[in-house]
This record gives structure tokens, sequence and C-alpha cells, in this order.
């Protein structure tokens, strides 16, 4: 019983599916995305546009996704505790306020 009490307070919200990208901040010509593990990835406009329902390839290959997720660093607090609250927030709440923890999160 003290198990499911838990789950009840934990319940994550799916953001997006295995193989594609949830996008959350435009930068640019891309735009600063986040997977369905909850990383962190940055994503151009026209690859979004291209595989809008396809599995997208920087999910996919582990040489893009690396790369994705490197390019999104530069986007991201460099504490790994304030990354995590981000993180923390997508699981809980969505990508509604999403931009205003993030930018807080930047100070």
């Amino acid at each position: 019983m003290a198990k499911d009490q838990f789950k009840a307070k934990t319940k994550e919200t799916a953001l997006t599916s295995r193989f594609t990208v949830f996008p959350l901040v435009e930068k640019g010509d891309q735009f600063l995305c986040v997977d369905a593990n909850f990383q962190f990835m940055m994503v151009k406009k026209e690859r979004l546009e291209e595989y809008e329902n396809l599995a997208l390839p920087d999910v996919i290959n582990s040489d893009l996704h690396e790369k994705a997720i490197q390019a999104a660093r530069d986007f991201l607090p460099a504490d790994a505790k304030d990354v995590e609250k981000l993180r923390f927030h997508l699981k809980q709440k969505g990508a509604e306020g999403f931009e205003a923890e993030l930018e807080k999160a930047m100070g």
C-alpha cells in the first residue's frame, strides 16, 4: 500500500515518445529539446520539421545523440543540480513554465 501511495505522488508527465524530442525553447535556428529520457538536446528547426511524424535520427544514432546533448549544454546551467531541477520540473509539470524555470536557473 505504501508503494502505491509513493507512485501516486511521483507521477511523471510523458512529454514525448521513445524516438522523438519535445521542443522547449527556440535558440536561433535550433530548439533546446528534451527526449524521452529527459536528456536535453539541441536540434535544428529543419530537422524537427522534416521528422515531425518520424523517429528523429538524433535520438536513435548514438553519435548524433551525443553531439546534440553536448550542444545543449551551452544553453543549460553549469551546475548539475540546476539541470536536475529542470528535469524534475519537466517530469512533474511538463513543458508549462519551463522557459521561466530555465531563465531562473541561468540566473
